[in-house]
């Protein structure tokens, strides 16, 4: 047994993806943060929904590469019509990289079995990220699924399309949820007071001052009262009704009330920072005008959607397409340019620039505008052997 034959040995290990670092155990705040509980949480759902939409809802090709340089979409490709339509029986192309890109955002990484019959992908399966465990022998990567049925299958490496997020060990992506949890502890906590707050009255809102001296038993039925007709939401408004003398003193907001809603608005931003979401996407607005609305917008395909878009197109190469394929000149890519028309009079400008200096046809502009190419017009000056139509035929003047 040599040198790397140990070293390969000790480097077994597995990835239960069952249980996460870290979830399902109190935070600081005493909040138990989970996958599937975090998106109850605004901040979250939003970056989670807002990557996974936008994501799965951008046009995936198959494109050929010619010698030349020159590229065509390979529709004659079966991957071509699997990720057009639909990847697998009970999703549509949409749907799919909704969720694969949902997982990677929540759990940092998601799986789907590639079927395949003589070496041809014949459908994309996705995997509950839950049930999947990574087993890692050296070199060697195996999956181990569990389905509801409590089934166990054992996939190779070739078997599973596995997206990944970022990485510390090359292997498995590291769980958003887990690496903010104590953030989203905090928000948890946060969101909790303020539903208190309003629905259950969590500070005393006013003081009710007797002239008298109340009994013990008194001032408890007093207390049952006022809350019964004064206290909560839905009683906001009502007119006090004040007898005996008494008098009431209302209780503004604290200076640790509105430091707590302050500390609501620095977690949110938090939680946006860690996903790169621009603010004005997850509808906070607070110091944003037109103008820088328009520069984000930008910004957000080119440093947040960019490198995903990378990272599936690079996988899919990878694991979809073979050796071969790949050789001849196949790689799959997104089509962002619905993200970059803009408004109608920049895009009119930008192709008038284009027509301008050659390197756009009228027939290239009407086709990103979904218009149809412009009809051939024949002059009269043509000949019928300069003018012959595309069946072959003489046209007819």
């Amino acid at each position: 047994m040599g040198f790397f034959d140990i070293f390969r040995r000790k480097q077994q290990r597995s990835f239960d993806t069952l249980s996460e670092f870290g979830l399902g155990l109190p935070t600081a705040t005493g909040q138990v943060v989970t996958v599937d509980g975090s998106l109850a949480l605004p901040a979250i759902f939003v970056c989670v929904k807002v990557l996974a939409e936008s994501i799965g809802s951008m046009p995936l090709f198959l494109y050929r590469r010619a010698s030349n340089g020159d590229r065509e979409q390979a529709t004659d490709h079966p991957l071509y019509r699997l990720f057009k339509f639909s990847p697998n029986s009970y999703q549509t192309s949409l749907e799919a990289r909704e969720f694969l890109t949902a997982c990677v955002a929540m759990r940092g990484n998601a799986y789907a079995y590639v079927a395949r019959q003589d070496g041809v992908v014949t459908g994309v399966w996705p995997l509950h990220p839950a049930r999947v465990q990574v087993i890692v022998d050296g070199t060697t990567i195996t999956y181990r699924y569990s389905d509801e049925k409590g089934r166990t299958f054992m996939y190779s490496q070739e078997e599973v399309l596995h997206l990944k997020g970022l990485s510390t060990d090359g292997i498995m992506g590291l769980s958003p949820i887990s690496t903010l949890r104590e953030t989203i502890g905090a928000s948890q906590a946060l969101e909790q007071y303020q539903n208190k707050f309003f629905a259950n009255a969590a500070r005393p809102s006013g003081v009710l001052t007797h002239p008298g001296q109340l009994t013990p038993d008194a001032g408890t039925r007093l207390r049952g009262q006022w809350d019964q007709l004064y206290s909560g939401s839905e009683n906001r408004g009502k007119t006090i009704v004040l007898e005996e003398g008494m008098t009431w003193q209302a209780i503004g907001l604290t200076n640790e009330d509105a430091q707590m809603l302050e500390s609501r608005k620095f977690n949110l931003e938090d939680i946006l920072r860690a996903y790169r979401i621009p603010p004005h996407i997850a509808g906070h607005l607070d110091r944003m005008t037109y103008n820088n609305i328009q520069e984000l917008g930008s910004e957000f395909l080119n440093l947040t959607l960019s490198p995903w878009l990378k990272r599936i197109e690079e996988r899919m190469n990878l694991q979809l397409l073979t050796e071969g394929e790949r050789g001849a000149g196949f790689y799959f890519e997104h089509d962002a340019s619905g993200l970059l028309k803009g408004g109608i009079k920049e895009r009119y400008e930008s192709y008038k620039v284009g027509l301008e200096a050659g390197f756009l046809s009228v027939d290239e502009v009407r086709q990103w505008e979904n218009l149809p190419a412009m009809p051939k017009v024949v002059s009269q000056n043509d000949t019928p052997e300069r003018a012959i139509t595309s069946d072959g035929s003489l046209p007819t003047y």
